[in-house]
């Protein structure tokens, strides 16, 4: 099962009460499809339709053309930039194998790669502090296996 944020599943199921009011209002017209996105009457949606729609409401937006394939590619960048690991990544894409998700998206990963360094040169400039601290302290003598150390 995909996780969905609580938003979506908001919506997915305000657009399935939409739905449920299309096959009313298409009486016998209605093909059961098991669909969840179709045409009015129950139908499979129509590539071409979708692409205009999309191309619409990315005018609308004043947004880059962008093909609708191409939402996925951003979904799955985004993903990975924000640190979700490539392995729920793949998971979430349905890739059958790592090296797919890897392979299509490794564009993504020397852009981590240089946050994580930079994430460390930050973290690093705090140790420095723990471990003048760590100096400064008096030193105790270490536990034997199985010691408890008292304080």
């Amino acid at each position: 099962m995909l996780p969905l944020p609580v938003f979506l599943v908001d919506s997915l199921r305000a657009h399935r009460v939409g739905q449920l009011e299309d096959r009313i209002g298409a009486g016998p017209m209605w093909q059961e499809s098991g669909l969840v996105f179709t045409s009015s009457t129950g139908r499979p949606l129509d590539e071409r339709n979708v692409t205009r729609v999309f191309e619409r409401l990315l005018t609308a937006a004043e947004l880059p053309r962008v093909r609708f394939h191409d939402l996925r590619h951003s979904c799955a960048s985004l993903l990975l930039a924000q640190g979700i690991p490539p392995r729920v990544v793949m998971e979430i894409l349905d890739h059958s194998q790592i090296s797919i998700t890897m392979d299509t998206y490794s564009h993504v990963i020397p852009a981590l790669a240089q946050d994580a360094v930079d994430s460390g040169r930050r973290g690093a400039r705090g140790l420095g502090f723990e471990l003048r601290l760590a100096r400064a302290l008096p030193r105790s003598r270490t536990a034997a296996p199985g010691e408890r150390c008292s304080p």
